[in-house]
């Protein structure tokens, strides 16, 4: 009986911290890899990635080009021109 206690005790501790190492991994906001002289930081909240590198003791972080936002924007702005032209041409109409 007193074994069974402590399984079931065990099991129950094992979930728990289970549970709470997955929820610390939920609330980090970047993600870091290694790069060529230093790494890439990916900020899991707006998707911005940043090349950090270190050059004579100094840590410079520059956000790199984001071809996925560079699309949106374009996507965006045809889409602000298309909606222009069909009013012209309602109002031609």
């Amino acid at each position: 009986m007193r074994t069974s206690r402590w399984v079931l005790a065990l099991f129950a501790l094992v979930l728990m911290s289970g549970q709470i190492a997955m929820s610390d991994t939920k609330n980090e906001r970047y993600t870091m890899s290694p790069a060529e002289n230093g790494f890439v930081r990916l900020d899991k909240q707006t998707g911005a990635m940043t090349q950090c590198t270190r050059d004579n003791g100094v840590w410079t972080c520059k956000p790199m080009a984001d071809s996925q936002h560079e699309l949106q924007n374009e996507i965006d702005k045809l889409r602000a021109e298309n909606k222009s032209l069909r009013k012209q041409v309602d109002d031609l109409e």
